[in-house]
Order: structure tokens, then C-alpha cells, then sequence
């Protein structure tokens, strides 16, 4: 069961929205004046029945009031269904838009798919914060264990655990990116000089391909600096070396190559890996989408590319079906 809170000035259509959402087992609450909706309101809510056109504070208005407080889908139903209104809609926090007259049961099974993803961020949020306590302890050990005397053999042992262990930091800190509320968790935007991104990624690129004995190049790194969500980007280029690292056999070769013009930035991950298959090209970046066949999925979680893609709302993102990620 799910609480519904359906915010419309017509009475009529409250109750009936009322009615058919209680047939599906939710509670739900009307309200027919957006100025009465507030904190409580928005914290109760699992989902959010929103009109826009509403004497007083309409639906738009309310939405971007209350939107940093209803961690929680936000649905329109309105019958101004222009292009304008509808990016207007989604633009000030709403998840979905339904225009009016609608069928009561495309309504419900809408209503039902954004509360299925709702539960499952509302797990992974649980599972990630769980497993931040077990990762310690390992972690923590081999820091104990590499203090001690060791053969040659152990060490390497010990020092492969810590470096997993590293990765999986990443992964739940990504996990608690991807299932926080709010605005993205990027961080905020800084100016960098393009030499000290680069220098960071060359890094990164070596120490990954090291193992495998592949080839990297950090191409053209530009001169000037950049206003970037730093955390967000780091996270998306290293997500992307470690995606061709995974697919590039051994002795193969990758590339970054970094360009500058006219007030823009490209950057590239290149390999000389299998590629994706054309039927993966359009679900690449959905999370966890593992079932490409022609990519091998062990250890392969389909996150990766999940991570690197929230770059495409401060940018563009594009995945290549011959291994090359721009």
C-alpha cells in the first residue's frame, strides 16, 4: 500500500482518482487548494497527483515548491499538453505527465510503474548502506594484515584485497549517488586548469591498464581550464576507462583523446575491444542492463556506463558500436 496525495481543485475528478487508487490498495488524500499542500503533506506522500492549471498557486508553481520536500514521483494530469508545457512540467522537478482526458487505467498503471521504481531506489538505498559495514572490516583487515611481515606472494594477496576493496568504496558511493534524493549528487561546480584533468585521467588510465599489459594515450590535453562538476566527471571518464579496460584484451590499445573548440570540451574513450552490439546501443546506459552478448559479464554489474551517463545532463553523451565512447 502506498499513500497518494492527489492535489486538483475539482472535486469531481478528486474523487473519482480517489476511488480507483483505493481499489489498488493505496491510501489516498485529496486536497483541492495547492497553498494548503506542505512539508508534512509531501513527507506522507509516496506519490504526487499534481493539475496544473489551479486558481492561486498552480500546479507548476507547487511542484517547484515543494519538490527539495516530496522525496517522491510527482505526476501532472492537465490538459495544456503544448511541447512548452510539457518540458515546463518536467523542468521544475515533475516525473511524469498525463494529459487530460485520460483512461482511469493507464492512470493506475502509470501510478503503479513509478512506485515499483520507487521501491526499488528505496532498496538499493538500504542494501548500499548495509554493506558499508562488512566492506569496512574487510577493508580494515588487509590495512592489518599489510603491516605485517609478509612473503612476497601474501603481499601481492593483500594488496589485490585492498584494491578491490577500493573499487567497491566506489560502487557504493555511486550506489548512494544514484539513490539520493534531491538534485544530482555531482557536487558542486569548480574551474579546473584542462593539464590537471588530464594528468589525473593519464593516471588513472595507467594504473588500469597496467595489469593487462594495454596501451594508453592521453591525446591532446588542451591548454585553459574548464567550469565542471569535477566529482561527476572524474567519475564518468574513470567509468569509462575501467568499461574499455574490462572488454580490450590483453596487449590491446586505448585511447583518450581530449579536444577543444569553440567553447566546448570533447572527450573520448577509444579501445580496440569487441564493441556493442547495435540491439545494446539504446539500453547502454540504463542500469544495471547486463544482457549484451557480445560483451563477456563476468563481474559485470551494468553500472558503468549507468554512472558515466548522468554526464549527459551537463553535456552529451554517446556510446559507439566499435568501441568508442565520446
Amino acid at each position: 500500500m502506498a499513500h497518494i496525495l492527489v492535489v486538483d481543485d475539482d472535486g469531481d475528478l478528486c474523487a473519482l482518482l480517489k476511488a480507483a487508487l483505493e481499489r489498488d490498495g493505496h491510501q489516498v488524500s485529496a486536497c483541492r487548494d495547492g497553498r494548503r499542500v506542505d512539508g508534512a503533506a509531501c513527507r506522507w506522500a509516496d506519490c504526487i497527483l499534481l493539475d496544473v492549471m489551479m486558481p492561486g498557486e498552480d500546479g507548476f508553481a507547487l511542484c517547484r515548491r515543494i519538490r527539495d520536500l516530496a522525496d517522491c514521483p510527482i505526476l501532472f494530469l492537465t490538459a495544456r499538453t503544448q511541447e512548452a508545457d510539457v518540458l515546463t512540467g518536467l523542468g521544475v522537478g515533475g516525473d511524469d505527465y498525463l494529459a487530460k482526458p485520460f483512461r482511469i487505467a493507464e492512470l493506475r498503471a502509470r501510478v503503479a510503474a513509478h512506485l515499483r521504481r520507487q521501491q526499488r531506489s528505496l532498496e538499493l538505498a538500504a542494501l548500499t548502506h548495509d554493506l558499508k559495514t562488512p566492506l569496512s572490516i574487510v577493508s580494515g583487515n588487509a590495512e592489518l594484515l599489510a603491516e605485517d611481515a609478509l612473503t612476497a606472494a601474501q603481499r601481492q594477496n593483500v594488496e589485490a584485497i585492498l584494491r578491490g576493496s577500493l573499487r567497491l568504496e566506489d560502487y557504493v558511493a555511486q550506489l548512494r549517488t544514484m539513490t539520493a534524493s534531491g538534485p544530482e549528487g555531482g557536487g558542486r561546480k569548480e574551474t579546473v586548469e584542462l593539464r590537471l584533468l588530464a594528468e589525473g585521467w593519464q593516471s588513472a588510465g595507467q594504473g588500469l591498464c597496467a595489469a593487462k599489459q594495454i596501451a594508453f594515450h592521453c591525446v591532446g590535453a588542451p591548454a585553459g581550464s574548464v567550469t565542471v562538476h569535477r566529482v561527476s566527471l572524474d567519475r564518468a571518464v574513470g567509468n569509462l576507462l575501467d568499461n574499455a579496460v574490462r572488454y580490450t584484451p590483453r596487449g590491446g590499445e586505448i585511447s583518450l583523446p581530449l579536444h577543444a573548440a569553440g567553447g566546448r570540451l570533447s572527450i573520448a574513450v577509444e579501445d580496440s575491444g569487441p564493441g556493442f552490439s547495435a540491439g545494446a546501443l539504446a539500453k547502454g546506459d540504463q542500469p544495471f542492463f547486463t544482457s549484451d552478448a557480445s560483451r563477456p559479464q563476468s563481474g559485470h554489474l551494468g553500472l558503468g556506463l549507468y554512472f558515466a551517463a548522468p554526464a549527459k545532463g551537463r553535456g552529451r553523451f554517446c556510446v559507439g558500436i566499435r568501441g568508442h565512447l565520446w
